[in-house]
């Protein structure tokens, strides 16, 4: 990777898990022309293109903070933040079942205090709360499909539509054995 190809893919992500418009996948993650050479940063993409894993840094930490600034790459939370996702990802079925094990079936449900009141709902608190990591709750999500119900709880609750939005777009980032997750999820909800 270049170092302009580095800040197009840093950018190109920022407005992936900013905007709801834009769609870092559809676009082969192409943004307006970017120039290198004027930006006072331009020392950062350097060191982002030559290291091992320029774009799961980027995934890793962009998905979760995606204001970031592209020198905080390199500060040691944003650093433990990508070894995390990294083994996660190098292990997916091990860390999705221990953390797996974190829920039970009424975590999903919006709890309510008074009447038209709702609450988020345990599992979205874990989550907010970093118990839990996004990849389990976008996996979850794919096979419990809690986010419709979510919405027609939490309307306008602007803590909720921030998380879907980022589950929503980093989706296409996370891939699995569907067969072993069944399994997993089986194993524990039905068991």
């Amino acid at each position: 990777m270049t170092p302009s190809e580095a800040l197009q893919h840093f950018v190109a992500l920022k407005l992936h898990f900013s905007s709801a418009d834009y769609d870092a996948i559809k676009y082969h993650f192409k943004t307006r022309h970017l120039n290198l050479d004027n930006r006072k940063d331009k020392y950062f993409f350097i060191k982002l293109a030559r290291q091992p894993d320029p774009k799961g840094l980027c995934i890793a930490n962009i998905s979760y903070s995606p204001t970031m600034w592209v020198g905080e790459l390199f500060e040691p939370p944003a650093m433990e933040r990508y070894w995390s996702w990294r083994r996660y990802q190098e292990g997916l079925t091990y860390y999705f079942s221990q953390e797996l094990k974190k829920f039970n079936k009424d975590d999903f449900k919006c709890p309510i205090e008074n009447v038209g009141t709702w609450h988020h709902p345990q599992a979205l608190k874990r989550y907010l709360r970093q118990d839990v990591s996004l990849d389990t709750l976008t996996i979850l999500n794919d096979f419990i499909q809690f986010d419709k119900i979510w919405d027609s709880y939490l309307n306008g609750d602007p803590v909720w539509q921030h998380v879907k939005l980022v589950i929503n777009k980093y989706r296409p980032f996370i891939s699995y054995d569907r067969e072993k997750i069944i399994n997993v999820m089986s194993k524990h909800f039905f068991s």
